[in-house]
Formats: structure tokens, C-alpha cells, sequence
């Protein structure tokens, strides 16, 4: 399952939930205050290199919602 990262609208702290891709996620509250939060779409997906046994980061700036190549890694 993959993590999402949201940010509140309320307070601004930002946080993640670990959910299935056909988990209902049209309600996510704050953690810390109880406040609507919205997603964050610049997460970086971690996949495994196919016989490398290692992870490895994909982002691609063109879909970055920041266009920050630095949070890119």
C-alpha cells in the first residue's frame, strides 16, 4: 500500500496515511487539529529496480506539482 501526503488547511502541518489505492480518502482530517487537509501530489514514488534488489526514487519534474528540481532529489 502506498503512503499520501496531505497538508491541513487549517493549521498547515503536513503528514502522511498509508492506504490502499481504492481506500476512501475523500475525508482526511489533520492529525493535530481535526482541520480538511488536501493532498500533496510531489511525493516521490519508491519502486524496486528489477534485480537489483535495491529501491529506487522516480519523479519527473514535468508532473512535479512544484517544479522544484531540489525536492526532487
Amino acid at each position: 500500500m502506498p503512503y499520501y501526503d496531505y497538508c491541513c488547511e487549517k493549521c498547515g502541518k503536513e503528514f502522511e496515511i498509508f492506504a490502499g489505492i481504492n481506500d476512501p480518502r475523500d475525508d482526511v482530517r489533520c492529525e493535530a487539529c481535526g482541520g480538511g487537509a488536501r493532498r500533496l501530489f510531489d511525493s516521490v514514488v519508491t519502486a524496486k529496480k528489477s534485480g537489483s534488489g535495491g529501491p529506487s526514487s522516480a519523479s519527473s519534474c514535468s508532473t512535479c506539482s512544484t517544479r522544484n528540481c531540489s525536492s526532487c532529489g
